[in-house]
């Protein structure tokens, strides 16, 4: 069984081969400056890889190998409830699925229980069909997403890290990330803008996307509105907001900011701080950055979390500390939504220590109303939140890749 000291130990190493963030002296990445970029576990394409091509010799033309895509009956295709929780009550507010004007690409996070180094092809309900219907089903309100199955490093395989067991995987998820990206661009994208959306694993995949396939290439780039890359270790120069980690593409700091990228990793304010971090991590001479979707809406450090309905749904819930079933957001409320709003409840700012800059998360729970007082997620002080980075803010994302949409459009570049 893999505890939560030796799955944060795990992580660490995981975050090692994909060159995102325990420290810059990892002999599989290469280093550029004083920053690692993320680079293959293998050399090239692995066996088994599905980069065969971009349009009908892709793997991607097998329809079974999208967990989300337009006009299927899928993960995404559910009700899209919400039951808004404030002080003073419960209110029905659902999301509504209107037009879809432009496109997001979604990579999901570590979720593979499977016992070999890296998951099949099977997307199970309470593994890729959890993130699906918490992360990017809600996002089908506003865009038309692809979420590619892709065979990811699993927990066995992170679990075999944790002695310094790095398998000779013999498929390298990336592979799978690239194949579905190329399959997308050549037959679903027609110039519509698109947001690159991924947390954890899938944030680790997004970035190499980006760094090799979208900044070299100008038309790829002209198609990006921005990228939200969560619970990950993305590098800046200090004091600056472009640079280390990608070339060209700058952090976003306006709602109407594109071609840029969104990234933060979650922690409670009140928990001290933990020389083993795993997120958000410095590196030697870098900065890990930190512009949450809050701190983009001028909303200052008030978040508009999306959270399952069922208090205790959560990935990797099993390692988390048991919350009873009819625990319930409001005492007393009948909550039969697929998700629940948390109003002016939870807090985010950034905060830069000596290891790293993470968005400290503060829960305004007041013990004489009937609201919960708190949130689920927490798995240790090396994790912090990590488990509910994108639920933390998944109300302010789905706001901003809107707003963005709108700027992208009305650039001259978009038309190309």
């Amino acid at each position: 069984m893999i505890t939560t000291t030796k799955l944060a130990a795990a992580m660490c190493a995981l975050a090692l081969t994909a060159a995102t963030g325990c420290t810059n002296d990892s002999a599989d990445g290469e280093t550029v400056g004083s920053t690692t970029t993320a680079v293959s576990t293998t050399a090239g394409s692995a066996s088994g890889s599905s980069v065969d091509g971009p349009g009908a010799d892709n793997i991607y033309s097998d329809p079974a190998k999208w967990l989300c895509a337009p006009g299927a009956d899928d993960a995404c295709s559910i009700e899209l409830s919400v039951s808004t929780v404030n002080a003073n009550g419960v209110k029905r507010t659902d999301l509504r699925r209107n037009e879809q004007p432009f496109d997001c690409f979604y990579v999901y996070p570590t979720i593979s229980r499977d016992a070999t180094t890296t998951s099949d092809w099977f997307a199970s309900e309470d593994e890729e069909g959890y993130v699906a219907r918490y992360q990017a089903a809600p996002l089908t309100s506003r865009c038309r997403v692809f979420a590619p199955l892709y065979r990811q490093w699993t927990l066995a395989s992170i679990g075999a890290r944790v002695g310094g067991d790095v398998p000779d995987d013999e498929v390298n998820p990336y592979d799978d990330v690239l194949a579905a990206w190329r399959h997308y661009l050549a037959t679903d994208n027609d110039g519509r803008g698109v947001v690159l959306i991924g947390h954890s694993q899938g944030s680790m995949h997004l970035t190499r996307l980006i760094q090799e396939e979208i900044e070299p290439d100008e038309s790829a780039s002209r198609l990006l509105i921005a990228a939200y890359l969560a619970g990950t270790s993305i590098q800046v120069p200090d004091g600056a907001d472009v640079g280390a980690t990608f070339s060209s593409t700058p952090l976003c700091r306006e709602e109407t900011d594109t071609g840029c990228v969104v990234t933060w990793s979650s922690y409670r304010s009140e928990e001290p701080e933990s020389a083993g971090s795993i997120f958000g991590r410095h590196f030697d001479g870098t900065v890990a950055a930190c512009n949450p979707p809050s701190s983009l809406r001028g909303t200052r450090s008030v978040t508009s979390p999306l959270m399952p309905a069922v208090r205790n749904a959560s990935i990797l819930s099993s390692l988390l500390p048991a919350v009873p079933e009819d625990a319930s957001w409001f005492d007393g409320a009948v909550i039969d939504t697929t998700y629940v709003a948390l109003d002016d409840f939870v807090f985010a700012e950034c905060r830069d220590t000596e290891t790293k800059n993470a968005a400290m998360i503060t829960v305004h729970a007041d013990p004489t109303d009937s609201r919960a007082d708190d949130i689920t997620g927490d798995l240790s002080a090396e994790w912090g939140l990590h488990l509910v980075d994108v639920s933390l803010f998944l109300g302010d994302i789905i706001d901003l890749i809107s707003t963005q949409f709108e700027a992208w459009e009305s650039a001259p570049s978009a038309s190309g």
